[in-house]
């Protein structure tokens, strides 16, 4: 993510999912057709390898997927 001027923050939307990839497909999808697109959305799995969610990943340069090796909820 660039430097950007303190007047303008940059945003990061942030997405938490466990066995909902096509959710998350939506979501991403209604984020970038937002009027204000996130800079940066970061896809937590919890727990479960989703090749979905890695095609997600390399078809939109905003997304970054974490996978986590077990579930630590939602909190």
């Amino acid at each position: 993510m660039e430097n950007l001027p303190s007047n303008n923050p940059g945003v990061t939307a942030i997405i938490v999912t466990y066995f909902s990839s096509e959710d998350v497909v939506a979501c991403v999808n209604s984020l970038v057709a937002g009027t204000r697109v996130p800079d940066e959305i970061l896809v937590v799995n919890n727990g479960r390898m989703d090749d979905e969610l890695s095609t997600l990943q390399s078809k939109n340069e905003l997304v970054r997927v974490l996978n986590s090796e077990k579930n630590v909820g939602f909190g």
